[in-house]
């Protein structure tokens, strides 16, 4: 039996079940990005979670998503990760080509 055999595809799964993994694939995302990506959050170790997304696009994603659910307090939480991660990636960006000068105290104590 090949690799391919054991594949699900998504004609595999109700409607029902699609946005029943949707939901669950958006939550478990939100989760792991509030602890800091500790995927001991996640005992069972099976778990769905958000693919094919880059770091930019995910907080949009989810943004996104929880807003059509109405779950605004998840959307604030998501906004501020993201604002933290845009200053982040921009300041790593500015500090890409600049020399970094190290001050060291003369040692005549």
């Amino acid at each position: 039996m090949s690799d391919r055999e054991n594949e699900l595809s998504e004609d595999d799964f109700s409607d029902e079940e699609k946005e029943a993994i949707r939901r669950s694939s958006m939550i478990n995302t939100y989760k792991l990005l509030v602890s800091n990506y500790d995927f001991s959050i996640f005992p069972d170790n099976l778990f769905w979670l958000l693919s094919d997304y880059n770091e930019d696009n995910v907080f949009l994603v989810l943004l996104d998503y929880f807003e059509s659910t109405e779950e605004y307090e998840l959307c604030a939480d998501i906004k501020k990760m993201y604002d933290t991660f845009i200053r982040m990636r921009d300041n790593r960006a500015s500090k890409k080509n600049t020399m970094i000068r190290y001050l060291i105290e003369p040692n005549d104590k």
